[in-house]
C-alpha cells in the first residue's frame, strides 16, 4: 500500500485488509521496489526470522528484545505475517512455520 497515512490505525487496518506492505507517498525508488518484490514473493528476511522467534514459543517484548525493535515494529511485522500467511492468531502462524519450516 501507498499512503500519505501514517498512524497506527490506517497501517493496522491495512494490513488486515491485505496490504502486505505499508509505504509513505516520501518512499524512494528502491524501498517501493524491494516491497514489491517482497509482495510477490512472499515473507521478508526479517517477518521470517520473526515467524520462527514466535515459533520457538517467545512474546513480542522477547523478539522485540532479541532483535533490538521496539515493540510497535515487532507488533506491525506480526501483523504483516498474519496476513501474509493467512493466519488469524500466533497458533496458526505456528503451523504455518511448521509446514514450511520456517524456524
Amino acid at each position: 500500500m501507498l499512503t500519505t497515512y501514517v498512524d497506527d490505525t490506517s497501517v493496522l487496518e491495512a494490513l488486515r485488509a491485505g496490504a502486505r506492505s505499508y509505504l509513505t507517498k516520501d518512499a524512494d525508488r528502491t524501498d517501493i521496489a524491494r516491497a514489491l518484490q517482497a509482495a510477490v514473493g512472499g515473507l521478508t528476511q526479517r517477518e521470517a526470522e520473526i515467524l520462527g522467534l514466535i515459533a520457538q514459543g517467545l512474546t513480542n517484548g522477547e523478539i522485540a528484545e532479541r532483535l533490538f525493535l521496539s515493540n510497535h515494529t515487532t507488533k506491525t511485522h506480526i501483523n504483516r505475517i498474519f496476513a501474509t500467511t493467512g493466519s488469524r492468531d500466533r497458533v496458526a502462524a505456528i503451523g504455518y512455520a511448521q509446514r514450511h519450516t520456517i524456524g
